[in-house]
């Protein structure tokens, strides 16, 4: 009975973020394919009478040479990455994976840049969020909040 009642819990936690993800991913993303399917130009399209061509569209792209080289090209650059990227990653995961002198400093050294945008994010956050930062800052001259409420906050 307490399993489902978790269960249940967490379904109500991700729906807000499920209903957010279907309305500005999921809707942009079907819209398109629908519109893939008709010939829309900027004249039709303002007014809504776009007719459906079926096929002809995604025909015409797949018959056009430069698309094809153009495509070609994409894959090809996106599996080099992927393996040097890979190929990169492994050998420095392999090569920290040793225990020797400057191991511990050098692998510090390699995740500032993965921390760094973290950090930058948290001080923004801690400057604009402060008692003298931007948003109380900004409710203050609205008037929407007072110094002695700013004040009593903090106690």
């Amino acid at each position: 009975m307490k399993e489902t009642k978790k269960y249940k819990e967490a379904y109500i936690f991700i729906l807000p973020a499920l209903i957010y993800l279907a309305v500005v991913v999921g809707y942009p993303i079907c819209y398109n394919i629908v519109l893939s399917f008709k010939d829309v130009d900027v004249k039709n399209f303002a007014k809504g009478t776009s007719t459906f061509v079926g096929l002809k569209n995604y025909m015409e792209l797949f018959g056009d040479d430069t698309f094809c080289l153009i495509l070609k090209n994409t894959i090809v650059y996106t599996l080099a990455c992927l393996a040097f990227q890979f190929t990169i990653g492994f050998a420095l995961a392999m090569f920290f994976a040793k225990r020797f002198r400057f191991a511990a400093p050098i692998r510090g050294v390699m995740l500032i840049p993965w921390m760094m945008p973290m950090a930058v994010t948290a001080m923004l956050g801690k400057n604009i969020f402060s008692n003298t930062g931007l948003i109380n800052d900004l409710l203050l001259k609205i008037g929407i909040i007072s110094k002695v409420q700013l004040i009593n906050v903090n106690r």
